[in-house]
């Protein structure tokens, strides 16, 4: 087991600094002044508005999930479109992505949440058997990939109203050569970082096959540790990104054709841990839907599920929207609501 006083005292000797302008990142959460919860989608944001969605209301009755303002209802309980842009009222349409996002309005953001920072308030003060272990499992990462100050908690854990009976461990990665380095450390550390197993991934195959329309056997070829498992007897996740904020001021402008199918050779890459994940094209066979004046060269994922074959390479038949920008480049959005899209991995 990791020396977490050790931890502390290497957190403290580096000396590492916090951003703390308005320039939030993937997996933050955001409080609004009507006290609910917001989940930040992604690295790229408008100065007026922040990309993402709300995630928790206040409650007026008994919940899983208790804060100091009392319980909360989750208002997206699965990480489905519908749910997604039900939970916000808020839109904006991204000309980056060709499509209409949800968005919390920047004048409604009372406080910022950073998964960093987190990591050190556990660190002073823990408060339950969650914080400790996830405390436990950040610090194996830590000192196995030298990735300090590069790791944080997020979801109920990161705005405190996690139960400690039932709340998964949800880790977040900021940076490529980290993200690598902790897909590198997590596969070859199978004894610390366990597979879901039985009930747990069968469970889990069938989750997502619901939300994707793929099968259960399809959905389990993306599965990886990397991803999801199991920890000191606890679920975890773990979330990757390059750890950059841009705007979306000046963003390169996507205009939609329609809905196309091809067999895809993915050639795999790091940009692949990132949110959303790009997965860059070796090979394309058309299959169906509008023809492209060009051959797509990247796939461009809202869901992070297909991360695997973009990060390792592989072949697929995707569906997707089909987008060509002013220079006649084209490439294909997956996980949108404008279309049925899904990425089926032939092995």
């Amino acid at each position: 087991m990791v020396n977490i006083g050790l931890l502390v005292m290497v957190l403290e000797f580096r000396g590492e600094t916090f951003n703390r302008e308005f320039r939030v990142l993937d997996h933050y959460y955001l409080e609004l002044y009507d006290n609910s919860l917001a989940v930040v989608t992604g690295n790229c944001h408008y100065n007026t508005s922040i990309v993402g969605y709300v995630k928790y209301r206040l409650s007026s009755t008994e919940k899983l999930w208790k804060g100091i303002f009392g319980f909360y209802n989750r208002v997206v309980k699965q990480y489905t479109i519908p749910q997604v842009y039900g939970s916000t009222c808020w839109r904006t349409y991204a000309i980056a992505y060709g499509a209409e996002v949800p968005v919390i309005p920047v004048s409604m953001v009372k406080r910022i949440y950073n998964p960093i920072e987190k990591v050190k308030q556990i660190i002073s003060v823990v408060r339950d058997e969650l914080e400790i272990v996830s405390l436990e499992a950040i610090s194996e990462i830590m000192y196995s990939t030298n990735a300090y100050n590069k790791v944080g908690l997020t979801g109920s854990l990161l705005v405190g109203i996690h139960n400690p009976r039932v709340s998964d461990i949800d880790i977040v990665v900021y940076g490529l050569k980290e993200s690598r380095d902790v897909v590198e450390f997590i596969n070859e550390n199978p004894s610390i970082f366990k597979d879901m197993r039985n009930d747990g991934f069968r469970a889990w195959c069938l989750r997502v096959s619901e939300l994707t329309g793929l099968t259960p056997t399809e959905a389990s070829l993306f599965y990886r540790r990397w991803r999801r498992g199991v920890f000191r007897g606890r679920e975890y996740s773990i979330s990757y990104n390059d750890g950059i904020y841009r705007s979306m001021e000046n963003s390169e402008k996507w205009i939609n054709i329609g809905f196309i199918e091809g067999l895809v050779l993915f050639e795999g890459r790091l940009e692949a841990l990132n949110y959303p994940s790009i997965g860059f094209i070796e090979s394309f066979e058309y299959r169906g839907g509008v023809k492209p004046c060009s051959d797509p060269i990247y796939v461009l994922s809202f869901e992070a599920l297909y991360t695997p074959v973009f990060y390792e390479g592989g072949k697929c038949m995707v569906r997707g929207l089909l987008q060509v920008n002013d220079e006649g480049v084209c490439r294909i959005l997956v996980g949108i609501r404008e279309t049925h899209s899904y990425i089926k991995w032939l092995v």
